[in-house]
């Protein structure tokens, strides 16, 4: 796929082989892959593929089903090449949480179905991801990251380093860390929310301001609106176990 938007930062070669790499990540976060046993497959695709790069990553799609996370990744950086590019540190990082933003905004948008798991407990334990970024904490965040992640490496922007065992995660740097803090408290002073116990009280504003859960009307987004709407108390001790740390705390800066 080209993307001629992000070449003034990257070099389709650059997006190819991240692309690559992101798709080795999936597998091992999601298909319980080893770094090793992950690249063998990737290996092993191109190899089928004749190395034809744009071939072997849909194949390797249809198993990782990485391609919409990946292409979020880079309209992220075209939107922020030139901060990524030029800026200040600080600002960088800042502008990688603004693009994970993008990513988990577009995961809300279009999985209105991902409310309902298949039980009960398990839909209740993951009604946070349909909040806003600043509310689903930095584990969340770094699962986001992790498609992230292989394109700034590219350019020596680093945000955290991804774990090698089979459905290991991705270990966010300190100075992304620090960047969503910065983030959440923005948050935290936009909605006043002064202590723990009142998350609950400012989550209806929270969700009517949420743009993405009220784009459409269809019967997928009603069932998640309401469910929602239905369950804050659920919502407040997720956002309470997911994100009490970043919210309550004062932001500690890193040095640059």
């Amino acid at each position: 796929m080209e993307e001629n938007e992000t070449k003034k930062l990257l070099t389709q070669e650059q997006i190819n082989k991240a692309s690559l790499i992101a798709n080795i990540y999936a597998m091992i976060s999601w298909n319980g892959k080893t770094y090793d046993e992950a690249k063998e497959i990737v290996d092993e695709t191109l190899k089928l593929s004749n190395n034809d790069r744009n071939y072997a990553l849909e194949k390797l799609y249809q198993t990782t089903y990485a391609k919409d996370s990946i292409n979020s990744a880079l309209e992220g950086i075209s939107d922020k090449q030139d901060i990524l590019k030029n800026g200040k540190d600080e600002n960088k990082f800042d502008a990688v949480i603004d693009i994970l933003e993008n990513i988990h905004n577009k995961w809300v948008e279009v999985n209105a179905k991902k409310i309902d798991r298949g039980t009960r407990e398990k839909s209740e334990k993951m009604y946070f991801q349909h909040l806003p970024l600043e509310l689903i904490g930095i584990e969340e965040v770094a699962k986001d990251a992790m498609f992230l992640d292989p394109f700034l490496q590219q350019v020596g922007i680093d945000i955290g380093e991804m774990g090698k065992s089979e459905y290991d995660s991705f270990k966010p740097s300190d100075n992304l860390k620090y960047a969503y803090q910065r983030k959440v408290e923005k948050f935290k002073n936009l909605y006043e929310i002064k202590t723990e116990e009142n998350i609950k009280a400012k989550l209806p504003k929270i969700i009517e301001e949420y743009s993405l859960l009220h784009k459409t009307k269809d019967e997928l987004n009603e069932i998640r609106l309401k469910t929602l709407t239905q369950n804050y108390d659920i919502l407040a001790e997720s956002v309470k176990s997911k994100i009490g740390k970043e919210m309550f705390q004062n932001t500690t800066q890193s040095e640059y």
